[in-house]
């Protein structure tokens, strides 16, 4: 897949792209890991646009064990599913924020923002570790994904939270609250 490890890497867009996918974004091809991988100090990278399904492990995988990754944005992307956004197309888990990612946005709530998340074998977004914290997930679709739509502490279980929390992942927030629910004839 996408790769960046280097320290301070910053500003990188990847655009349009199918990763994990045939270039019909209909078929696996799978990448063995991660479709796409920030480490090390990275951030303000922009993944946009692409198809990012049917890889061995996560779709989108963002660790900073060594230096922090953060400010980074994944917006207007199919994860786990095909070009057309309904067809399977599972990773096995949709995005992990790994060790020390913070501060990174998934979604949005302006136009062509939201991310579709759905199908991975486990989890959609899962969430790790004390020093990863206010990562914003927001007005994406994530359903159909085999364990929980997020998964804070990666322990396959749903996190009761706390309001106000002090630590653990994202500081164990509150599961969403659900205000709207819309059936979307294809």
């Amino acid at each position: 897949g996408v790769v960046i490890n280097r320290p301070d890497s910053n500003h990188a867009i990847i655009r349009n792209n199918r990763i994990g996918t045939n270039s019909f974004g209909t078929a696996a091809a799978p990448n063995t890991g991660a479709g796409i991988a920030l480490f090390t100090g990275t951030h303000d990278v922009l993944i946009t646009g692409n198809i990012i399904s049917g890889n061995t492990l996560q779709g989108i995988y963002l660790d900073g064990t060594a230096v922090a990754v953060s400010h980074n944005t994944i917006t207007n992307n199919k994860i786990g599913t095909a070009a057309d956004g309904v067809t399977p197309l599972p990773n096995v888990q949709g995005i992990v924020f790994g060790l020390n990612s913070s501060l990174n946005t998934v979604g949005g709530t302006g136009a062509n923002e939201a991310n579709i998340i759905a199908y991975n074998t486990q989890s959609g977004v899962v969430v790790v570790g004390d020093g990863s914290t206010g990562d914003r997930i927001t007005g994406n679709s994530i359903f159909q994904n085999g364990i929980l739509g997020i998964d804070l502490l990666d322990d396959k279980l749903p996190t009761p939270g706390v309001s106000g929390g002090t630590a653990g992942p994202n500081q164990l927030a509150l599961r969403p609250t659900l205000t709207k629910a819309q059936v979307i004839n294809s």
